[in-house]
């Protein structure tokens, strides 16, 4: 079998969107509840600076929409249902697996099952443009300019990084 470099660039470039999406996702939620509740949590299901939720929500926008046409409004509603469903589907999962809810918006307008809502589905509607029209251009501006050997060694030390603290963080939450 011959090495495909364009398909194993790509495969790193993917990883890459994964762990900054991941982790600037926990970020952004980190300081939204510190201005919604006034306190510092960084709680989430895994120990590091990572929620695979925004990763994993990310990739889906950049393959399923990344083609759309259309203007923001079009970008926008792709944005809101896709992220909207991959919500839900989360919690459910995560609740059946383990037996523990993580979020619950059953105080807020329009839920449904408590799992998603009009507010934050109009959020991830919002920040989907957001990254599908800024953020995703300037990652890959930046993937381009970093030598690509430093590139895969870094994804690489991320990925077994993530990897062992999915292990010891799905032991933690398992019940």
């Amino acid at each position: 079998m011959k090495f495909n470099k364009k398909f194993f660039q790509k495969f790193i470039y993917i990883l890459f969107l994964f762990f900054i999406s991941a982790i600037l996702g926990g970020m952004m939620e980190t300081i939204y509840v510190f201005l919604l509740f006034q306190k510092f949590d960084i709680g989430g299901f895994m120990y590091g600076p990572w929620r695979p939720i925004y990763g994993f929500g990310c990739l889906l926008l950049y393959f399923i929409t990344r083609k759309v046409k259309g203007g923001n409004l079009a970008i926008f509603f792709q944005c809101f249902f896709i992220c909207s469903i991959f919500e839900y589907l989360s919690s459910y999962f995560l609740e059946l697996i383990f037996n523990r809810t993580w979020w619950n918006y059953s105080h807020l307008f329009l839920n449904l099952n408590g799992r998603i809502c009009l507010y934050h589905s109009l959020i991830w509607g919002s920040l989907g443009i957001l990254f599908l029209k800024y953020i995703e251009p300037f990652l890959l501006k930046i993937f381009q300019k970093i030598d690509f050997k430093k590139m895969t060694i870094f994804i690489t030390i991320l990925f077994f990084l993530y990897q062992i603290d999915g292990l010891f963080s799905w032991l933690r939450n398992i019940k």
